[in-house]
């Protein structure tokens, strides 16, 4: 229950006194983020169900009421998606931000580099660069897979799996990002609990699609995984009790 304990503790976090103010911009970023992909995914739905109605001979009309459902799944799904691209890359400055202000917040003795703003800017969009450049070859080979006959029935819950594990991968790194640890220890880090990780990412890919509480998720998130991974941390350096 660890990374639904994380999620939770993260929602308290960015509620909490001195750091609300530092997740009021994210959240204006995912509401201007909200309303472009809403409205870019209405006009496409509309314009997709027409299209596909407008080919289908009249003996097959009778399929006509599958078209709807079917696209608002596919406009979900392109939603999720979209909505963590986009918001990663445009929100990633301030997201790095709130993880050092959550972790000074439980270990004020934290030791982080000092940086201009225009460094954390540039180090924090690389990052997302760096990640994606992972994400996006194991997402083709996962598009393969679903196209195997048989295999793919196993699709929707692979696709669910790997998308849980980017978002958990994505909202963790910023506390190794901001102490100049590479991707890989995040990486690491994910498979040390890989039931906490997917119960972590799967919450948030869940709620991200919900509209409006999808407006701090991301934040709620950030500061979850920046909580989970510092009180790790503390765990592992406090010292060990004497025996009995």
């Amino acid at each position: 229950m660890n990374g639904l304990k994380a999620l939770f503790e993260g929602f308290e976090l960015i509620l909490s006194p001195g750091l609300k103010r530092f997740v009021l911009v994210p959240t204006l970023v995912n509401l201007i983020v909200f309303m472009a992909l809403m409205a870019s995914l209405w006009g496409l739905l509309a314009g997709w169900v027409l299209a596909v109605t407008d080919f289908l001979p009249g003996w097959l009309d009778w399929v006509s009421f599958l078209i709807q459902p079917l696209a608002m799944m596919i406009a979900l799904v392109l939603f999720v998606f979209g909505f963590t691209v986009i918001n990663g890359f445009l929100a990633a400055p301030f997201y790095g931000i709130l993880a050092e202000k959550v972790e000074r917040k439980l270990d004020p003795n934290a030791a982080l580099p000092v940086e201009s703003l225009g460094q954390l800017v540039g180090r924090t969009l690389g990052r997302e660069v760096t990640k994606w450049l992972w994400y996006l070859p194991r997402a083709l080979m996962l598009l393969v897979f679903s196209l195997v006959p048989v295999i793919n029935l196993l699709a929707p819950f692979a696709w669910f799996a790997f998308g849980a594990w980017v978002l958990l991968i994505e909202y963790r790194d910023y506390l190794n990002d901001n102490h100049a640890q590479p991707l890989s220890l995040t990486r690491a880090q994910a498979w040390e609990h890989p039931l906490d990780s997917l119960a972590f990412g799967g919450s948030v890919l869940l709620l991200i699609s919900v509209p409006l509480l999808n407006l701090l998720i991301p934040s709620a998130a950030v500061a979850g995984a920046t909580a989970w991974g510092v009180r790790r941390r503390q765990l592992s350096q406090s010292p060990a009790l004497p025996p009995a």
